[in-house]
């Protein structure tokens, strides 16, 4: 949805989408989060430094069904 709050990140050397999940989720296993949110196809592909991903705030994604 285009109305779930997130903040920018901007990618440093070493990050991996499950990285950032623990960082900001204290959950690895939500990298996927992080993916859909930004259209990411593939998250096994380390993300390009000094790209800016937007982290959803978990409290505020809704599920569809």
């Amino acid at each position: 949805r285009n109305d779930t709050a997130y903040n920018n990140y901007v990618v440093v050397a070493g990050d991996t989408y499950d990285n950032l999940a623990l960082f900001f989720y204290n959950n690895p296993t939500l990298y996927w989060v992080i993916c859909s949110f930004n259209q990411i196809a593939d998250p096994f592909r380390e993300p390009e430094v000094g790209t800016v991903l937007r982290i959803p705030v978990l409290s505020n994604i809704s599920y569809e069904d």
